[in-house]
């Protein structure tokens, strides 16, 4: 597996974990069992062209969900149910307008019911927010979750508490010009309430939040950077 690297891991419980590795052509994950890990396994060659991993999310051990990038701009989701890996599922994005994508990150709240979610090109060029959503085992069309905020926007993380309760972070580009931030949540499996983030840390030049993590319904914490006279601070 040269020149290989690791890219996301989730741990399901203690000893049971899964890592997502590439090679920039295939994609693999390696499983923690009990303790003990197994050699790689080759996930997603279903696909017609190169693959990689770019998050997991595991539910409980061996139920997981993987997504990740192929091809020019495409973008699969992939489930691991009862310890058997199953076939990549390709996700479209042109019902929203969208003609290329990125996923960047996968929430499963429990065994076959996750969410995920990235960004797509529009018809104008500019990246905007969408999510996919796994009820009891099958992935529904791509949602575009966040609009006119900015000229775009894309999902860094997502998290689910619960099957249907959600929040998706991410960052957007300001019709002044500034890179802020957003959340979105999803209650009972709507989404429909985004909150723009601007704050005096910023002082009117960058803000970024690139994690979310939620333990409950409309409990979560966010965490990120802002950037002001050349500092970063978190």
């Amino acid at each position: 597996y040269g020149g290989t690297s690791i890219g996301t891991l989730s741990c399901a419980s203690a000893g049971n974990c899964v890592a997502g590795l590439s090679d920039q052509v295939k994609a693999y994950v390696v499983e923690e069992i009990s303790g003990t890990w197994a050699a790689p396994q080759q996930v997603a060659a279903n696909l017609s062209t190169g693959s990689s991993i770019s998050s997991i999310s595991c539910a409980s051990a061996g139920n997981c969900a993987v997504v990740g990038d192929y091809g020019t701009a495409q973008v699969f989701v992939l489930n691991e149910t009862g310890g058997v890996w199953g076939s990549a599922q390709a996700v479209s994005v042109s019902l929203i307008g969208g003609y290329a994508a990125a996923i960047t990150s996968v929430s499963c709240a429990s065994a076959d019911n996750c969410v995920a979610g990235g960004y797509y090109t529009d018809n104008n060029g500019h990246n905007q927010a969408f999510v996919v959503t796994e009820t009891s085992g099958v992935w529904g069309s791509a949602q575009d979750i966040v609009s006119d905020i900015g000229t775009s926007a894309w999902i860094t993380s997502l998290s689910c508490s619960s099957v249907g309760n959600c929040a998706a972070v991410g960052s957007y580009y300001s019709y002044a010009g500034n890179y802020l931030t957003f959340a979105a949540a999803s209650t009972n499996g709507v989404w429909g309430y985004v909150q723009q983030f601007t704050t005096s840390l910023s002082a009117g030049t960058a803000v970024i939040i690139n994690s979310v993590l939620c333990v409950g319904v409309d409990y979560c914490t966010v965490g990120g950077y802002s950037a002001s006279s050349g500092a970063i601070q978190a």
